[in-house]
């Protein structure tokens, strides 16, 4: 955790481009679970009112409800308001209008995933290019003595493919979390809503699954490692092989070079 911590740290002059990729990833989940919410009116539309054909598709008139009490209602997370804002006359002008609403709502959560993933990329770009800079400088300031004892190849992916890994952990990782914590608060908002007996009995689930999700998390925690470790010994012999080529044509070596990557 002192260590995670310590590379946070590359975020903080990034930190205006991160806010407001917070401030979209909260809109986006806000307006995902406005699309979720149309789903129970949609249906109403569809399968209520309007199924004689005396009728001409004609919605029940509901009951005048004023302004005011339309605000109140929707403050309490009314089910009906939906329906009864973009209300119509008949039931296909009901659809259209609801239609259209939901094409809006599409649109602008779509709008508010770009610019989260705009600004989030902009944050990764910058962290990588600060990490990038600083193991540079790191290795300027390490004794010759270092250098000896390390080969070129593993220098290079330290400062290439651990670095990208790195950026993923820091700003792609930070992202993820942060997103899937506000869709997950906009759901259970949802859920409890319908229906707080039901929610809390699929919660039941939640503690078996932190377990499980955490031991497969140590599990690729090892298998990265020794994955980045592999990478390095393979930029060692890219290296190695490309700077002694001279030796390597010179000696008929190529064969032998060539099983070192396999």
């Amino acid at each position: 955790m002192r260590l995670y911590l310590r590379l946070l740290s590359y975020l903080k002059p990034h930190l205006w481009f991160l806010l407001g990729s917070i401030i979209f990833m909260a809109l986006y989940a806000g307006t995902s679970g406005v699309s979720l919410t149309m789903v129970v009116p949609l249906t109403k539309i569809i399968f209520e009112g309007g199924s004689s054909p005396g009728e001409q598709g004609e919605l029940p008139q509901a009951p005048s409800v004023s302004l005011s009490e339309k605000i109140d209602r929707l403050a309490k997370l009314d089910k009906e308001i939906f329906v009864e804002i973009i209300g119509g006359e008949t039931k296909l002008e009901h659809l259209k209008r609801f239609c259209i609403f939901l094409l809006v709502i599409f649109a602008v959560k779509n709008l508010f995933w770009y610019g989260q993933s705009f600004l989030i990329v902009r944050v990764e770009q910058g962290v990588i290019r600060d990490l990038r800079d600083a193991v540079y400088s790191h290795y300027h300031q390490l004794p010759l003595q270092y250098f000896h004892g390390s080969r070129a190849g593993e220098l290079i992916s330290r400062i290439t493919n651990d670095i990208n890994l790195v950026r993923g952990a820091v700003a792609n990782g930070l992202a993820n979390v942060l997103r899937s914590s506000f869709l997950v608060v906009v759901f259970l908002v949802m859920v409890f809503w319908a229906s707080w007996q039901l929610a809390l009995v699929s919660l039941l689930i939640l503690p078996p699954s932190i377990i499980l999700i955490s031991l497969v998390g140590r599990q690729l925690r090892v298998k990265s490692a020794i994955t980045q470790e592999k990478m390095a010994n393979i930029t060692s012999t890219l290296e190695e092989t490309i700077t002694g080529i001279r030796v390597v044509k010179a000696f008929c070596m190529e064969k032998s070079e060539q099983s070192k990557c396999k």
